[in-house]
């Protein structure tokens, strides 16, 4: 019994929240998504790249060399969209995973990679 307790304690340990899931719990503690993602880049990030996509999204990435950049807030690349948009299924799954934060004005995404941002 002392041994099955053990290795749940052990595994528990092991157990890592992903970037994406912190950063959903940590802007769900706010009301607005765009003020909470602002809060959280601002401290990190004097500049912004900004890149519009179309009339519905633009990704957003701090400007700073990458042997700068700390943690995800500084690091990640972050779509901003409609709430509203509809997708086809596959776009959807793809989306949902790497929602952040939703609210009636903005939905944000998180991307490590600029490439796996949903076009």
């Amino acid at each position: 019994m002392l041994n099955i307790l053990f290795v749940i304690i052990l595994n528990l340990g092991c157990v890592k929240i992903s970037h994406i899931d912190n950063a959903r719990q940590t802007l769900s503690k706010g009301q607005n998504c765009l003020q909470s993602l602002r809060d959280n880049v601002e401290p990190l990030c004097n500049r912004l790249d900004v890149r519009q996509r179309s009339n519905y999204d633009i990704i957003i990435r701090c400007h700073k060399p990458d042997e700068n950049r700390r943690n995800m807030w500084d690091s990640y690349y972050f779509r901003l969209s409609d709430p509203n948009m509809s997708y086809s299924d596959k776009q959807k799954e793809i989306v949902d995973q790497h929602t952040i934060c939703l609210d009636g004005g903005a939905r944000i995404e998180a991307y490590k990679h600029i490439e796996d941002v949903v076009k």
